[in-house]
């Protein structure tokens, strides 16, 4: 059965940004906690999106589904209508997924899968 994974938003504003990054005087107010809003929906093609990461450039999401031994890729190029572009199968359950800081995809980690 498919599942479906969140997309979440960040929901407060960019000047919100902008006072946490500087320097406040002593007993000011601190700035509003990050609060994130629901955006999009995405129904994978596996049973569970687990580990995420995303490409540099906020366009690629990649996800671990362990029960089909996958990572799968979705476009991210419109936000509120991400589709899917793809599926990398891994041996083993993979545990993990990164995106190193040029795009490029570090291999998954993984365990063995069950015999």
């Amino acid at each position: 059965m498919p599942s479906r994974a969140r997309l979440l938003a960040p929901s407060f504003p960019a000047a919100a940004l902008l006072l946490a990054a500087t320097a406040a005087p002593a007993g000011a107010v601190p700035p509003p906690a990050p609060a994130f809003a629901e955006l999009a929906t995405f129904e994978v093609s596996g049973e569970v999106a687990e580990i995420l990461a995303v490409t540099p450039d906020g366009r690629t999401l990649l996800y671990t589904d362990s029960a089909t031994a996958e990572v799968g890729l979705v476009d991210l190029t419109r936000p509120a209508e991400p589709r899917a572009i793809g599926a990398v199968p891994v041996d083993g359950e993979p545990t993990s997924v990164t995106v190193t800081a040029t795009g490029g995809t570090r291999s998954p980690s993984s365990t063995p899968a069950p015999r």
